[in-house]
């Protein structure tokens, strides 16, 4: 029996978020991997015990370390010794914030550009990167064509930062790996895109932008439903596709994670027949393009909504199923266990 300390080391950075975390439960599932995480400051004591109630009996298991994204030099410490990298974390901001570029952006290409100097010279054999289906899910230059795995989109003014940070960052890994000389390239690089991400959290919070969507909806707290489609994908499937990656992903390979496209209405009515009953008001109507129209003009993110007002532009997720062996959780399921955990842990405002 293989012992702990010759089992490969693992870095997944983000491990208090909604992503990462679940990436930690499942590289842990396996038993053939240890685990380091990265947070912000491991000396938080109540960022610890979120993290501690949320792992159970494998928070002893878990090395953390403390780490900006900022920083280069914390990302060749955090990196040392590791094998494999599951790069999770990166800007994922509920509504757009005043300076993008600085805020969001920007710190989405550094967070890339220094794990890939980190990995320059290192023992790291792989490093798998967390993008986003933004950067596949085409509603402008060919919306009636299904979006897949070589499906890049490109990069529009009105796009929201999010969008132009997960395109950049992708396109800046992609020219730092062309550059790279051939004795410099000692580790394979994969990227996975997840869709719109719903599904039980892990940890006691609700942080994250599905998750916050989420609660907002069970709260009534949402002005209005969108006429939007979205891919989905479950966040167990989106772990468990990067801990496959490790063993299963293919150098310069890229994986959308979708599980179908649906409308946003759909999601509320699932929640919905599931939760009215229970006293909890969940809207069940679309609000009109002239009325999204005007509330453009204050809001620079209904603006965006508006370019891809009532387009379905569907992502094919077969690919990634295949190569990484992922059953995809249907929307249903996964939608109501993200309302079940964020109840259980008391994150909802009681109806």
């Amino acid at each position: 029996m293989e012992s702990s300390s010759e089992k490969p080391l693992v870095l997944v950075t983000g491990a208090s978020g909604y992503i990462g975390s679940w990436c930690i439960a499942k590289l842990l599932d396996t038993d053939k991997y240890r685990v380091r995480g990265t947070v912000r400051d491991h000396t938080d004591k109540s960022r610890m015990e979120i993290l501690q109630k949320g792992f159970g009996d494998y928070f002893d298991q878990i090395e953390f370390v403390s780490a900006n994204l900022q920083d280069e030099d914390s990302m060749k410490s955090a990196i040392e010794g590791a094998k494999y990298v599951l790069h999770v974390a990166s800007p994922f901001p509920l509504n757009s914030p005043k300076d993008g570029e600085k805020e969001v952006i920007q710190p989405a290409i550094d967070g890339n550009r220094h794990m890939l100097n980190a990995c320059v010279g290192s023992d790291v054999k792989k490093l798998i990167i967390t993008s986003s289906c933004v950067a596949v899910q085409d509603f402008w230059e060919n919306p009636d064509k299904v979006s897949n795995h070589k499906t890049f989109v490109k990069e529009r003014k009105d796009h929201t930062p999010y969008y132009k940070s997960k395109i950049r960052a992708e396109r800046y890994t992609y020219d730092f790996l062309d550059n790279l000389k051939p004795s410099e390239r000692t580790f394979e690089v994969m990227m996975i895109n997840p869709s719109f991400v719903t599904g039980k959290a892990l940890l006691p919070r609700a942080e994250g932008t599905s998750l916050s969507l989420i609660k907002n909806v069970l709260e009534n707290k949402l002005p209005g439903v969108p006429q939007k489609y979205f891919a989905n994908v479950d966040v167990q499937d989106v772990a468990q596709a990067h801990v496959n990656a490790i063993e299963k992903g293919k150098d310069g390979g890229r994986y959308p994670l979708a599980n179908g496209n649906y409308k946003f209405l759909e999601l509320m009515l699932v929640i919905s027949e599931e939760y009215s009953d229970q006293g909890y008001k969940i809207l069940n109507k679309e609000i009109s393009k002239i009325l999204a129209w005007i509330v453009s003009f204050f809001n620079k993110d209904v603006a965006f909504f508006l370019t891809c007002w009532n387009i379905k532009a569907e992502v094919d997720g077969s690919f990634a199923a295949e190569e990484l062996g992922i059953e995809y959780k249907s929307m249903k399921e996964s939608v109501l266990e993200a309302c079940k955990s964020l109840i259980e842990f008391d994150l909802v405002a009681k109806p």
